[in-house]
C-alpha cells in the first residue's frame, strides 16, 4: 500500500515534489521521484512496505530493457503464479515483489491482461520512448486514483489534497456531488467534490500523452443482470462458495509484515479470521468499543460482547479498541484524511482501530466489506421482497402509501424503515430502488441547496440504464450497491482513514473469482426467503461459531443523532448557523433551519443529511478557503 503521484505535459519538479509530500502518510517507509528524460512524464511514489521489504522494490521501479516505469500502490495476491507464466515467457527478475510482476505483466499481455490480476490497485506506467502514461485501477476500486485537467498538464494522485498542490487546479465546488452527498452521505465517481478533479473510475485503464487524455478503456465490468445465472443445488452451492472463500482469504495473508483483522464479531468478520487461522496465519483481531451508554442512546447493539465471544471460540489474540463521542477536532481530522465529503462517522472508528494497529506493529488488516454487497446482507435487501407486490398495485394506492410513509414519526428505528419503504412506493421501479440510498427525500435535498442538483444522480442513472430489462430487484440494486455505495463510499472511506494511519486493509470477499461465481447466482439463492445473508451464513457456518451465525446485522458505526444534539451541538450550530450558510451560499439558510427544526420534532429524519451539510461547509473550508492543504484544518 502506498501512494502515488505523478504529472503527463509541462512537468514542475518542486509541484511534483509538494504533490508526494502531500500525501506522505501513505507512505512512511520511503519515497522517490521519475522524470522521462526527454520531458512530458513524471512519477513520485510514497512506499508503505508490505511485501519485499527490501530496496529491490523500492518506487518509482524501472526496467530498462522494456522501457518502463511504474509507480504502484496496491497488491497483486497471485504474483507468484503470474510471475512464474512470465518466468517461462523468458522474463527474469531483479525482485521478489509483485511491483516488477505487475509491470512485466502489463508490458507483456497489455491493458487485455489487466483481467489476469487478483488484488487491488492502482498504479502509472510510463514509456521512456515517448510522453504517455497509462494509469489503472482495480476492478471494484479499492485503491483511489485522482487526476486533474489543467492547460499545462494533467496531474494524477491518490488522494485529492495531493492533487491540491498544483496551483493550476482549479477550486470550484461540484454542485451536483454537494447534492448527492446530501442525498446519499457521498458523492459518485467519476465526479468529485471539486469541477476540476475527477477519479479514474473502477475497471478503468485511462491513457495520457502530451498532457491530455487520449483514451479511456474499461476493461472490466460485472455485469450484474446481463451474466447467465444457473441454479445449483444448495450443498453444491455452498460448497463453492466456501472454497473460493477460503482460497479469497489464503490468497490476501500474503505479506512480510503481521496481519490483523477488523473484528465485530458478526459472520462476515468471523469467518474472515477463522479462514485465516486455518492456514496459521493472524496476529491480532481489533474491535471497535464504544461502550454500552454512548451505544444504549439510539438502541445500538454493541459489537464487543459478540465480539469477546467469538475471539474466545476462536483462541484470538483479541483487542478492544476504546472510543467515545466524536469532536470537532476527530470532525476536522476526518474531512481531510476522507478527501471528500463521507458523512458517516464510522470512518473515524476506522482511523481508531487504525492507530491501535499501527502502534502494535500490525499494517495489514483484513475487512469484511464487500459481503453485503455481493451476497446481500443489508434491511434494504429485504425490502426488494416487497418492490415486485408494490409494482403491482395501483398506483393511486401507492400514493397514498407514500403520504403515510411521511407521516410516521422518526424517534424509533422500525418507523423510520417502515416510512422509508412507504415514502418510495408512489415511485416507478427505478425511482424506488433508488430510494433505498436516499437518506433525505430528494425534493427536501432540492430545496436546501441555492442550486439543485439532477433529480436522479446522474452516476446512479447510468448504472441503472445498464441493468437489462426485466432483470430482478435485488440484482438492479446489487448493481448500484457495488458501484456506488461500496466503491464510492465503504471501500473509500476505509482506504483513506486506514492509509492516514499507515495501514493497508484489504477485502477477501472481493476477490474476484468469489465476486464472479457470485454473479452467477440466481437472486432468489441469493436471497432465499427474503432472508439476506441466509446463502453466505449457511455457505460458511462451518468457519462461524452458531450464536455469531445467528446474530442480526448490526451496523458499523456511531449513535450520530444523540450526538449531534449533545457534544456536538455547538458545532453544528456554528457550522449550520445563518451566518454560515449565507457566506458560503451554496445552501438556503431558511431551508436548512427548517430542516433542524423537523428533525427535533421526529417528523423527518434528517440527522444524516444535516451532519452531511455541516461537513460540506467544513470541507470547504479545509480545502477551498486555504492555500496550504497539506494539513488538516485547526480548530
Amino acid at each position: 500500500m502506498c501512494g502515488i503521484a505523478g504529472m503527463s505535459g509541462s512537468v514542475d519538479p518542486e509541484i511534483l515534489a509538494a504533490m508526494n509530500l502531500a500525501q506522505a502518510h501513505r507512505g512512511p517507509d520511503g519515497s522517490g521521484r521519475w522524470v522521462r528524460p526527454g520531458g512530458g512524464a513524471a512519477l513520485a511514489h510514497r512506499r508503505l512496505a508490505i511485501i519485499d521489504l527490501t530496496a529491490a522494490s523500492d518506487q518509482p521501479f524501472t526496467i530498462e530493457e522494456l522501457g518502463l516505469t511504474i509507480v504502484f500502490n496496491g497488491e497483486i495476491y497471485n504474483f507468484r503464479e503470474l510471475r512464474a507464466a512470465l518466468e517461462q515467457r523468458g522474463h527474469r527478475f531483479r525482485s521478489s515483489g509483485d511491483t516488477e510482476v505487475l509491470l512485466r505483466h502489463v508490458a507483456e499481455f497489455g491493458i487485455a491482461g489487466l483481467t489476469k490480476l487478483r488484488g487491488i490497485f492502482s498504479a502509472a506506467i510510463a514509456r521512456h520512448d515517448r510522453d504517455e502514461i497509462t494509469l489503472i485501477r482495480d476492478r471494484f476500486g479499492v485503491k483511489p486514483l485522482y487526476l486533474a485537467v489543467t492547460p499545462a498538464r494533467i496531474s494524477f494522485a491518490s488522494e485529492l489534497k495531493a492533487i491540491l498542490m498544483d496551483p493550476a487546479v482549479p477550486r470550484e465546488l461540484d454542485l451536483q456531488s454537494v447534492a448527492d452527498t446530501v442525498r446519499h452521505l457521498w458523492p459518485s465517481a467519476p465526479r468529485t467534490m471539486l469541477t476540476g478533479v475527477q477519479q479514474v473510475e473502477p475497471g478503468h485503464a485511462v491513457v495520457l500523452r502530451g498532457g491530455r487524455i487520449e483514451a479511456d478503456h474499461r476493461y472490466w465490468d460485472l455485469d450484474v443482470g446481463r451474466v447467465p445465472t444457473v441454479r445449483r443445488k444448495p450443498a453444491e452451492l455452498h460448497a463453492e462458495i466456501a472454497d473460493r472463500f477460503r482460497t479469497a482469504v489464503r490468497r490476501q495473508l500474503v505479506s512480510d509484515v503481521p496481519v490483523g483483522t477488523l473484528f465485530s464479531g458478526g459472520t462476515d468478520s468471523t469467518a474472515i479470521t477463522a479462514a485465516a487461522l486455518e492456514v496459521g496465519r493472524l496476529d491480532h483481531a481489533f474491535t471497535a468499543d464504544l461502550g454500552e451508554e454512548l451505544l444504549g442512546r439510539e438502541g445500538f447493539e454493541s459489537d464487543t460482547p459478540h465480539a469477546r465471544t467469538a475471539a474466545a471460540r476462536l483462541g484470538l489474540d483479541w483487542v478492544p479498541v476504546a472510543g467515545g463521542s466524536a469532536d470537532t477536532t476527530e470532525l476536522a481530522e476526518m474531512v481531510w484524511a476522507l478527501d471528500e465529503v463521507h458523512a458517516d462517522p464510522a470512518a473515524i472508528l476506522t482511523v481508531r482501530i487504525a492507530r491501535a494497529a499501527r502502534s502494535m506493529g500490525c499494517t495489514v488488516l483484513l475487512s469484511g466489506a464487500g459481503g453485503d454487497d455481493i451476497f446481500t446482507g443489508y434491511r434494504r435487501h429485504e425490502a426488494l421482497y416487497f418492490d415486485r407486490l408494490l409494482g403491482a398495485i395501483p398506483s393511486p394506492v401507492r400514493r397514498v402509501a407514500a403520504s403515510v410513509g411521511h407521516r410516521l414519526p422518526t424517534d424509533r428505528s422500525a418507523t423510520r424503515r417502515a416510512g422509508k419503504l412507504l415514502t418510495t412506493a408512489g415511485r416507478d421501479r427505478h425511482g424506488r430502488l433508488l430510494g433505498l440510498f436516499d437518506w433525505l427525500a430528494p425534493e427536501l435535498v432540492a430545496g436546501t441547496l441555492t442550486t439543485p442538483g439532477a433529480a436522479t444522480p446522474p452516476a446512479m442513472a447510468a448504472t441503472l440504464a445498464e441493468v437489462r430489462p426485466g432483470a430482478h430487484p435485488v440484482e438492479a440494486c446489487l448493481r448500484l450497491e457495488q458501484r456506488h455505495f461500496l466503491a464510492d463510499h465503504n471501500l473509500a472511506y476505509v482506504d483513506r482513514m486506514s492509509m492516514a494511519a499507515g495501514i493497508e486493509v484489504r477485502v477477501p470477499f472481493l476477490d474476484d473469482d468469489l465476486v464472479d461465481f457470485a454473479a452467477t447466482i440466481p437472486a432468489v439463492q441469493l436471497m432465499p426467503r427474503a432472508n439476506p445473508k441466509a446463502l453466505l451464513a449457511d455457505a460458511l457456518s462451518a468457519l462461524v461459531p452458531p450464536e455469531v451465525g445467528r446474530r442480526r446485522k448490526s451496523g458499523f458505526g456511531m449513535p450520530l443523532r444523540s450526538q449531534l444534539r449533545n457534544e456536538l451541538k455547538a458545532t453544528m450550530d456554528e457550522l449550520l448557523g445563518e451566518r454560515s450558510l449565507r457566506d458560503r451560499g451554496v445552501f438556503r439558510p431558511d431551508a436548512v433551519a427548517e430542516l433542524r427544526r423537523l428533525d427535533e420534532q421526529g417528523r423527518v429524519d434528517a440527522a444524516y443529511p444535516l451532519f452531511a451539510i455541516a461537513l460540506v461547509e467544513l470541507w470547504c473550508r479545509t480545502f477551498l478557503d486555504r492555500a496550504d492543504t497539506s494539513r488538516s484544518l485547526s480548530w
